[in-house]
């Protein structure tokens, strides 16, 4: 596959099976966070994961918006395959904890370092915010799970608004075309 130009510039090489743009909200661990992901495999497939807890940081949420899709695809990986997967964040202790130039990493990432071990070959790339729609949009749903979350806790017996579908249909367009685009297009 041919990795859109705004990829290809955040560092994912040609032959990657799959790419990982994801983004976490948050602040302290006595606060919600929320995170989100999109992952894409190398014959055009996507899809959203995202996720939120009551409780955790930001640190926590950039890398939780990678944890169940590196997980799901530890599942689905034939034995003795390498896949190699890049992984494009907005946050720089991310990126340096994916790629082991971090001193101490928290427990969440031995589950990497297990599936690194069982064959996903990960590459971790630091690309600032609003790079590319892709980025804005998990962005988004990084932030819309916090909040709808917040107002959960907030509003126990109140009905939880769907903000996430909400900011996916909004616009629609980073995932129903490998075509990114530029910040600024």
């Amino acid at each position: 596959m041919v990795w859109p130009k705004a990829l290809i510039d955040a560092g994912v090489a040609d032959d990657a099976d799959f790419v990982m743009v994801g983004d976490g909200s948050g602040s302290v661990w006595y606060r919600a966070c929320g995170w989100g992901c999109v992952l894409i495999g190398s014959d055009g497939s996507r899809s959203v994961w995202h996720g939120a807890a009551n409780l955790g940081s930001v640190n926590l949420a950039e890398a939780m918006a990678y944890m169940a899709p590196l997980c799901w695809l530890g599942t689905q990986k034939p034995q003795g395959v390498l896949w190699r997967v890049h992984i494009v964040t907005d946050s720089e202790h991310t990126a340096k904890s994916g790629n082991d130039l971090m001193a101490a990493k928290g427990p969440l990432w031995h589950a990497v370092d297990m599936l690194r071990r069982e064959g996903l070959v990960t590459y971790w790339h630091f690309v600032p915010r609003d790079k590319f729609d892709l980025n804005r949009l998990v962005d988004r749903i990084s932030k819309e799970n916090r909040i709808s979350l917040e107002a959960m806790i907030a509003d126990p017996q109140g009905t939880m608004h769907n903000y996430v579908q909400e900011a996916i249909d909004t616009d629609p367009s980073p995932l129903e075309s490998l075509d990114f685009g530029e910040a600024g297009d």
